[in-house]
């Protein structure tokens, strides 16, 4: 029996994932455990492999983004024909399961149904086609329904005929033999857009190329807006190169722009004298010097904040609808950035362990984030807060971006050695800049104001983390 090789269910907020990298090449023979292609989703990447042995055909791309649960590729026991396949329907999807898993729990994620008015001009199986034959109908805007397969009922490249120019819109003089599916047309007209500025030479222009286009200019209207008014500069000159977002960047970009445009913030700032905390800490790290243990600032603010959010439970929470849930865990997440983007492990019931075993377990994802270039999904879920520290970088105060759908933030600030006035004399101390960005719905300015209140107290006085849990 054929087996359909999808993209997986790899995470709770994951919807699609993107074909980075075939291992095996359309019609390669494979046996059960081979590697079939590499998956790119949200933050993270996964290698695929095959339960079965048989022949794989392929059935999209490199760098193609395909839906939750659809299919990639099959592999054909021997006697079996693609076309005898029934690609379309349920297809079994795994849940996230434990690292190293081989065989992941599996769930089922329904196909869409089309609708009732699309069933009558539907194909009655699917539409089987090379890897090359949809990357040329896709470019040129061709629905693979239209057009004919070859004699073994797949459609190869040769049988997708090449663009031609479609006077589909009402006023002809007005689109000026712009190739452009029907979509983007509708859109345009719609937006008001005229194709003619959008079009190049060649391409057909599609749905998203309107959408990116009313974009930009909305952009540069903003621009404009703000701008000074002075003589403009010329335009800068010279190539420009393109590059692709990975997975982990367009997870990034569409995590940001959710909680930048849904939020509304408010950043508070505030420092802390770090003398005690870098005393505590360098004593600590003497005790320490035998058990491969080393403290850093971060692994004590994690638990500085652990035991803040304790106090001010409102802080962490979320808000899910007209109801604001109050988390009994507390796990922290904290930035790590790397050379294609970042990531946010996330340190479980922080509250509950020692600094030493924070210690550990932050070496622990920080070498392997960097070493593997991105980490599993179960070491970046389930967070509750996060903190990200740009000290190290040179800066004093930010405004960090909220780790939806979390509540609220820390940014923390580089140490400076401040000239400060004690007991009538002007002495240096290492001071800390912090800042809280929280989400005003839930959160109001007076608990996020104790919540700094109350991190910068255990900074000042961190021996009373002893008092408040394990150390």
């Amino acid at each position: 029996m054929a087996e359909r090789i999808i993209i997986p269910r790899m995470g709770q907020t994951m919807t699609e994932g993107t074909v980075a990298r075939w291992y095996v090449s359309d019609g390669d023979r494979v046996a059960a455990g081979d590697d079939i292609y590499e998956l790119e989703y949200d933050k993270s990447s996964a290698t695929i492999q095959a339960k079965t042995a048989g022949t794989v055909r392929l059935l999209c791309s490199e760098g193609d983004v395909i839906s939750l649960g659809q299919a990639v590729a099959v592999v054909l026991a021997d006697g079996e024909k693609l076309e005898d396949v029934n690609i379309a329907g349920e297809h079994q999807v795994a849940n996230v399961a434990t690292a190293g898993d081989s065989a992941p729990k599996t769930g089922t994620v329904p196909v869409e149904e089309p609708a009732k008015e699309e069933k009558k001009s539907a194909p009655a199986g699917p539409i089987l086609a090379s890897p090359m034959a949809r990357k040329k109908a896709r470019d040129a805007g061709i629905d693979l329904a239209s057009v004919k397969p070859g004699k073994d009922g797949v459609i190869h490249a040769a049988d997708v005929p090449a663009p031609s120019i479609v006077h589909e819109c009402e006023e002809c003089s007005r689109c000026g033999g712009v190739l452009a599916t029907p979509m983007a047309r509708k859109l345009a007209k719609e937006k008001g857009i005229d194709l003619a500025e959008i079009a190049e030479p060649g391409t057909r222009i599609r749905k998203a190329d309107v959408l990116a286009y009313e974009e930009k200019k909305a952009a540069q209207a903003a621009a404009q807006a703000a701008a000074p008014a002075t003589a403009s500069a010329p335009a800068a000159e010279g190539g420009v190169r393109r590059v692709k977002m990975s997975a982990m960047g367009r997870s990034i970009a569409k995590s940001m722009s959710t909680s930048y445009f849904t939020y509304p913030t408010v950043t508070l700032n505030s420092t802390a004298d770090m003398s005690e905390l870098l005393r505590m800490r360098k004593q600590l790290n003497k005790k320490l010097e035998n058990t491969g243990v080393k403290l850093t600032v971060t692994d004590i603010l994690i638990k500085i904040v652990a035991m803040a959010l304790r106090e001010n439970e409102i802080i962490n929470t979320t808000l899910e609808g007209d109801e604001i849930l109050f988390h009994e865990d507390i796990n922290v997440g904290f930035a790590v950035a790397l050379d294609n983007g970042l990531v946010v492990p996330v340190i479980r019931h922080a509250d509950q362990l020692s600094l030493s075993e924070i210690a550990a377990e932050t070496r622990r994802l920080i070498e392997k984030a960097r070493t593997e270039g991105t980490l599993p999904p179960e070491d970046m879920q389930g967070g509750t807060f996060s903190i990200t520290n740009l000290g190290a970088y040179g800066i004093d105060v930010f405004n960090p971006i909220i780790n939806y759908p979390q509540s609220a933030i820390l940014g923390i600030g580089r140490t400076v050695d401040t000239l400060v006035m004690r007991e009538g004399e002007v002495v240096s101390v290492p001071i800390i800049s912090l800042s809280i960005t929280h989400d005003h719905r839930v959160i109001h300015g007076v608990p996020a104001a104790k919540f700094l209140q109350t991190v910068a107290g255990f900074i000042e006085a961190p021996y009373t983390l002893l008092l408040n849990g394990r150390n």
